[in-house]
């Protein structure tokens, strides 16, 4: 059994999100355009052709890097799990946050894990000013 442990789903809500120049060492690195849109199905036939049996999926949250962008990290992580729906035996889906948003981002894993039953997380900082430990990050989960 093969198992892709990093792929972004890229549908067409969020291409048109994406600001412009910020993908374009990954375009020169992997040849891959990432302001094109790649749908589910095409994803699932690329998986079955290459024999991989599972893919972990990653919320893409351009507003990370650009928070005038309007598709958020609520947006993705609801995309993650809704193709999750789609292919349960395909798919396993991770949700993603910004730590430095705080208890917003303590209220958004804690709804992906218990309605969106998303299995794993992906801490998505895009360009951060500060380090990601400084105490403006997230708060120690309760009880731990």
């Amino acid at each position: 059994m093969y198992i892709d442990v990093h792929v972004h789903p890229v549908p067409e809500e969020i291409v048109k999100e994406f600001p412009r120049g910020l993908f374009e060492e990954y375009v020169d690195m992997f040849g891959v355009d990432m302001y094109e849109a790649v749908a589910v199905e095409q994803m699932v036939e690329e998986f079955e052709a290459a024999n991989i049996s599972k893919a972990v999926l990653l919320p893409v949250a351009p507003c990370t890097v650009n928070p005038a962008v309007s598709y958020s990290h609520v947006t993705a992580n609801q995309v993650v799990a809704d193709i999750v729906k789609q292919y349960p035996d395909r798919f396993i889906g991770f949700a993603s946050v910004n730590p430095h948003q705080g208890q917003t981002a303590v209220d958004e894993l804690e709804r992906c894990v218990r309605e969106l039953n998303l299995k794993g997380l992906k801490l998505l900082y895009g360009k951060p000013s500060r380090p990601a430990d400084e105490n403006k990050a997230l708060p120690p989960p309760a009880g731990g």
